[in-house]
């Protein structure tokens, strides 16, 4: 009973696990800017499709807010696609003459995509697919992962430095704490 319970539960986490990316609801209200935000990494492919009921304006910006993509759409499904020129959090921005709520589900890397052509010219099973799927899927969790590496020795670095200046600045608080103490001492000695 209990292994069953396990199994199950199992299957549960791997089918939450590997079904589709949601969309985020965004309420645009009246001539007002809203944007979602996401990390993505150097040189990606990024894909996204937005569901709007109403015409609305998007804007994609990189880390500094520069716009690298702007189209307007008349409502309903619609997708943008760019490559991301750094790492960086960019953003897609909505903007709607009448308030209303935008859908967006924003994919970046491996899950962008597309092996549709790819099962075409190479004639892929689906097994085959799959594993090809796979094969890129870890190595870009390797790349990330030696990224995040990186990343966690400069913060490293970073912790050490700040150790040290709080080290020698509590060592100078110190001094000056005893300084003005025995200058004080002295003073005081005077009025005795």
């Amino acid at each position: 009973m209990a292994n069953m319970l396990s199994t199950i539960l199992l299957a549960v986490v791997a089918v939450s696990c590997f079904t589709g990316s949601e969309a985020i609801g965004v309420q645009v209200r009246r001539r007002t800017e809203r944007c979602v935000f996401e990390e993505i990494g150097q040189n990606l492919l990024v894909v996204g499709e937005y569901t709007s009921e109403k015409p609305v304006d998007v804007r994609v910006t990189d880390k500094n807010m520069k716009t690298i993509l702007k189209e307007s759409s008349d409502g309903g499904l619609d997708k943008f696609a760019f490559t991301s020129t750094e790492e960086g959090l960019y953003g897609v921005c909505f903007t709607s003459s009448q308030g209303q709520e935008v859908f967006v589900d924003i994919a970046a890397g491996v899950d962008a995509k597309d092996y549709s052509d790819i099962v075409k010219r190479e004639h892929l099973e689906p097994v085959e697919l799959t594993m090809l799927h796979v094969e890129e899927e870890v190595q870009s969790l390797l790349t990330h992962l030696i990224h995040q590496r990186e990343h966690e020795m400069v913060m490293a670095q970073i912790t050490f430095s700040t150790v040290n200046r709080v080290y020698y600045l509590s060592i100078f608080v110190i001094l000056v704490i005893a300084g003005v103490g025995a200058w004080e001492a002295r003073h005081m000695k005077g009025f005795l």
